[in-house]
């Protein structure tokens, strides 16, 4: 529906809606989990994180990290489990493992301990290489607007996960608001709501928590 066009005004809603379907599958699948190595599963993984963040519905992390399969065969990350780490999810596995996907998303990752203008520089380094990387040519949607077939199925092409990190690291946009793919409206839409703000006084409540001694 954002790829349509549609008014934001009630999105948020349609967002609860999925995490309530994935909980549901998980509830009826618990075999059933993304695998990481996959690059569809990756994809939706980042994306699923990056609605928690632009849509602030910072509850729907254990469900994303139920959804997720933790068998070292399947894959671990070290960016999923910093994106984890950051939602206050310590036990997620992947710190000292290698990038599964380091094409797109090591350009992200090795962006990640710079400082802001590194971290935007890096974003709009992502954004001019995402959609012809090989990850996300290994995806079954990428070229989906030339099938002749259909058409009408095709999702729209997003990285989303240039939102998210432009919210969480509060990043000024202006080198990149205008490059394919980067959802500048969604970006917009959260900062005007306040959500960014919000989320980020949740983030930091979590680091300030004590830690739990049973």
């Amino acid at each position: 529906r954002y790829s349509a066009g549609d008014p934001l005004d009630g999105m948020r809603e349609r967002v609860q809606y999925a995490f309530d379907d994935l909980q549901r599958h998980q509830d009826a699948f618990p075999d059933d989990t993304f695998k990481l190595w996959e690059p569809d599963a990756y994809y939706f993984v980042m994306l699923l994180f990056s609605w928690i963040v632009l849509f602030n519905v910072p509850d729907m992390v254990k469900t994303l990290a139920a959804s997720i399969s933790r068998d070292p065969d399947d894959g671990w990350d070290p960016f999923i489990q910093v994106l984890f780490a950051t939602f206050g999810v310590t036990d997620f596995p992947g710190a000292k493992a290698e990038l599964l996907h380091p094409k797109p998303y090591g350009i992200l990752y090795e962006a990640l301990p710079k400082d802001r203008a590194g971290r935007q520089n890096g974003i709009q380094a992502y954004l001019k290489s995402w959609y012809k990387s090989k990850s996300i040519r290994g995806c079954y949607w990428h070229n989906r607007h030339k099938a002749e077939l259909h058409p009408e199925n095709h999702l729209g092409y997003w990285a989303f996960e240039t939102g998210m990190l432009t919210v969480l690291d509060r990043l000024d946009d202006s080198a990149y608001r205008n490059l394919n793919f980067y959802p500048r409206d969604l970006v917009d839409y959260c900062r005007e709501q306040g959500w960014d703000k919000e989320l980020l006084e949740t983030l930091k409540a979590l680091r300030e928590k004590p830690a739990r001694r049973d």
